[in-house]
């Protein structure tokens, strides 16, 4: 049986990897897809998710949702590009008009109760608001999956924060607190995921149109992590969330309580986990430790190659 899920996203170069890994994985299917504000605003996440399914020619799109802006004033624009996928300018002919994120979470679980997943590789708003107007939401979810945090790794935009809990660390407090089932990926094990130019030379050589929106957009990210990581390649974060909902044997995690700072005036945005061996608190959530580079590269690279 396939497992259904939403996907919250907020495309960004990563997100768009990920989403396009979660309409290429077949044990998948994509109930709902949201947008969120983070690397872009919400209504520029929105267009960019619809410019995807455009360019994959797909006939049926699922219901999509657009959100609120995350309160934080910023923005991986430098990162991604100013139409958040690496200046590709893709086209957009159609547009339809988006439901409420929140609203259309809370829908699409009241008619699976128990049977949907949420990956989420944005800001945690739209998931903090849906559960803020459903409080028993979290208790419906089969399992939610977040790309967010750094548990034991500086943060990538402060010294202690990730980037999607930065954005919107009262959303991720209240997500991380509100008894879900969580699988966390944090940049722990994300940056030691490296996707380089050969990997997407062999995604190119079946010439899809997969193959050719990785074509436009990727470049840009090799630029920019040579220029802010001095890496040869980039980091897929989000990907690995979509990974992690379809193999979850690639990855190791841990039982631990996480939080989030809300107030320090140099640590806002900041993931703190419990790792002390003889805490008396009870975890909230499994947090990937982990992952087999190397396996997770080759699930990529086959499944993107796919027509």
């Amino acid at each position: 049986m396939k497992k259904k899920v939403i996907i919250d996203c907020d495309p960004g170069i990563d997100d768009a990897v990920a989403l396009l890994l979660g309409l290429k994985s077949p044990e998948l299917e994509i109930a709902a897809i949201t947008a969120a504000g983070g690397n872009v605003p919400p209504e520029a996440s929105f267009r960019n998710i619809c410019r995807i399914l455009e360019h994959l020619q797909f006939k049926t799109w699922p219901p999509l949702g657009q959100g609120l802006p995350a309160p934080a004033h910023a923005s991986a624009q430098e990162i991604h590009g100013t139409d958040g996928l690496g200046n590709s300018n893709l086209p957009l002919t159609k547009a339809p008009a988006p439901d409420s994120a929140a609203e259309l979470i809370i829908k699409t679980i009241a008619q699976n109760p128990g049977r949907i997943s949420i990956i989420a590789t944005a800001p945690l708003t739209n998931i903090a608001e849906a559960f803020k107007l459903r409080p028993s939401l979290a208790d419906a979810i089969q399992e939610l999956v977040i790309m967010g945090g750094a548990i034991e790794v500086p943060g990538n935009v402060s010294p202690s924060a990730e980037f999607n809990v930065f954005m919107n660390p009262e959303a991720a407090r209240d997500v991380f607190r509100s008894g879900a089932n969580i699988t966390l990926l944090p940049l722990d094990i994300t940056q030691k995921v490296i996707f380089t130019q050969e990997h997407l030379e062999r995604i190119r050589q079946n010439e899809s149109p997969t193959a050719t929106l990785l074509s436009r957009i990727i470049p840009h990210s090799f630029k920019t992590h040579q220029k802010f990581e001095g890496i040869r390649g980039c980091y897929l974060h989000d990907a690995l969330a979509v990974a992690a909902a379809v193999r979850p044997s690639l990855f190791k995690t841990r039982r631990l309580f996480v939080d989030v700072e809300t107030q320090g005036e140099l640590t806002r945005g900041m993931t703190v986990a419990d790792l002390r061996y003889r805490s008396q608190v009870k975890p909230n959530m499994d947090v990937a430790v982990d992952v087999d580079a190397g396996a997770s590269l080759e699930f990529l690279v086959q499944r993107l190659s796919l027509s």
